[in-house]
């Protein structure tokens, strides 16, 4: 998206409704997004294959060769892994970073499920170590757990 426009959806969202105007609707979600930048694109790809059971809808390699890429969906969740022959291990980058949060920007991906104690149930199953442990939250009705896909990115499951 250029600037200009950018700029103007902004300012379109922002603007107060004028007298007789409706509102601009509210953006409604219908599935999630994340995209992450792995080193090995078949190996974590095939752990969201196996583990969440999505799909893959397109892979393949960037004309210039530099990227490999996989695009994988299910049920309204889509997820990019790209691996980039110039991207660098967190580790190299930033050594003294012992935890995620401590970098600004995404540190975690999650998503709502409808049967987490199932997923629990099969993450246990499956000899896939826990990150975090099921915990309910304090202040909303929804309990979480997390694991870490091959690579070591964090991913947070959120039910009721």
């Amino acid at each position: 998206m250029n600037v200009a426009l950018a700029l103007l959806l902004a300012a379109t969202l922002s603007a107060p409704a004028t007298a007789g105007t409706p509102p601009p609707p509210k953006p409604q979600s219908t599935g999630a997004f994340f995209a992450l930048s792995v080193a090995n694109v078949e190996t974590v790809s095939r752990w969201y294959r196996d583990f969440l059971k999505l799909r893959v809808m397109k892979s393949g390699e960037a004309p210039n060769g530099i990227a490999k890429f996989a695009l994988l969906e299910g049920e309204g969740v889509l997820v990019e892994l790209i691996q980039h022959r110039e991207a660098k291990d967190r580790a190299v980058v930033a050594p003294s970073v012992k935890e995620e949060y401590q970098i600004h920007g995404i540190f975690k991906v999650g998503m709502i499920v409808e049967d987490l104690d199932g997923i629990f149930a099969r993450t246990k199953a499956q000899h896939i170590p826990i990150a975090y442990d099921m915990m309910t939250a304090k202040d909303i009705p929804l309990r979480s757990f997390s694991v870490r896909d091959p690579e070591g990115n964090l991913v947070q499951f959120f039910g009721r």
